[in-house]
């Protein structure tokens, strides 16, 4: 089911997505390159409510897909990611995802590194959660707080301080450097 050979975006496959005449499977296969599309779309919508299993059966990739989508609805994003039980790969969408339930995202800070690594590239956190993710003890964390392009100038000191040398050569390369 995965979207092997296909052109990943374009018009006609986000029209393809939309269109509420789609089939199910093919609308499965499309949630990975477009999800936004999918999830908008009239008959996966009556297929999700009618089918309580439907998410369920979909493959991790079409899961993450959707807890990493920004329109998704934050309780499907709570359903496919909230718990460490989940797949790696749907707690990384969900962390990465700027929609995520705010609970949702300070819980992360106590998964494992991938998940934080994703957490800390989500553009929509709070200045209190960026300074929670400046203690991680994992470098990699910490220097995708570095490569922010939103970073204040506040948190510019505080990376620029870092002890691990990596975190200060990715703020270097950061292009709001004052």
């Amino acid at each position: 089911n995965e979207p092997c050979g296909l052109v990943t975006n374009g018009p006609r496959l986000r029209a393809m997505a939309a269109n509420p005449s789609t089939r199910l499977d093919s609308l499965e296969v499309l949630l990975q390159v477009c999800p936004t599309q999918v999830l908008g779309n009239p008959a996966f919508r009556l297929a999700m409510a009618t089918d309580s299993g439907l998410i369920g059966h979909l493959g991790v990739a079409g899961q993450a897909a959707i807890a990493g989508c920004e329109t998704a609805d934050p309780q499907l994003i709570r359903r496919l990611a909230a718990r460490r039980t989940r797949p790696a790969r749907c707690r990384m969408a969900a962390a990465a995802n700027p929609s995520c339930p705010p609970d949702m995202l300070w819980d992360y800070l106590r998964h494992r590194r991938p998940v934080r690594v994703a957490l800390a590239g989500n553009p929509a956190l709070p200045d209190a959660l960026i300074a929670a993710i400046l203690e991680d003890t994992s470098w990699q964390v910490r220097e995708q707080i570095a490569l922010r392009p939103s970073l204040s100038e506040a948190f510019f000191s505080a990376v620029a301080g870092d002890a691990d040398w990596h975190v200060r050569r990715s703020l270097a390369k950061n292009e709001r450097l004052p």
